[in-house]
């Protein structure tokens, strides 16, 4: 759900960009971009969390962190070879610069780690805020994750934003391209500025969403 919010609203900023040449069908395409990859990302980073919350008692900090940035590297790289397979086996062509694994792993160990400070348990064990705490717990991962995606855009890497614009400019014709938000910006086309402040919107949400539905916790139900 995050993810296809972070989509809509990034699809109305593109249709009110400088310039923009967009149809209103964009909303529902980066909706369904967003939905997709960021649910992808989130099972990975989330498995891998889980698994340190049930497996890890002592250090479960540092836990938190290798085993979020292993699943989300895992499914990042994933989801990078099947990419870029399916595009060269319909159109002959894919950008080898779309992210994967190295935006996977950074992502994921940022969550890992925002979740690890945003839920301290000297004990171990799963994690469980409610009320205030857990959207503090959501919001204090989104913000790790923003400031991840930042990282990562400062040393070359792609994120979804950027990695969706490649796929685009491959192929003529296209209406997905991000240019308008550039110029936005104040950019002629996606810039250093773009992309950290795409970098930024996207770590947010994917950070919030999964803290926010990882830390649900179904009550149990009273027995008559």
């Amino acid at each position: 759900m995050a993810g296809g919010l972070a989509g809509i609203l990034g699809g109305l900023a593109l249709l009110a960009s400088p310039g923009s040449e967009a149809p209103a069908g964009i909303l529902i395409a980066l909706a369904l971009v967003g939905a997709v990859v960021g649910g992808l990302g989130a099972a990975g980073v989330g498995a891998g969390l889980a698994v340190a919350e049930a497996l890890v008692r002592s250090y479960r900090r540092l836990a938190l962190v290798l085993f979020g940035a292993f699943g989300g590297g895992a499914v990042g790289l994933l989801a990078h070879v099947v990419a870029r397979s399916t595009l060269e086996g319909l159109f002959g062509q894919g950008p080898a610069a779309i992210g994967g694994g190295v935006e996977g792993v950074g992502l994921g160990a940022a969550a890992g780690l925002g979740y690890a400070l945003a839920t301290p348990r000297a004990e171990g064990g799963m994690a469980a805020p409610r009320g205030r705490e857990r959207w503090r717990a959501a919001l204090v991962t989104g913000l790790a994750c923003a400031l991840g995606g930042v990282l990562l855009t400062a040393v070359g890497a792609n994120l979804a934003g950027a990695s969706l614009n490649l796929m685009c400019r491959s192929f003529q014709g296209s209406q997905v391209q991000l240019a308008p938000l550039a110029r936005l910006l104040g950019e002629r086309e996606l810039g250093v500025t773009t992309r950290t402040v795409l970098a930024a919107w996207e770590g947010s949400f994917f950070g919030f969403g999964l803290a926010f539905g990882l830390t649900r916790r179904p009550k149990a139900r009273r027995r008559d």
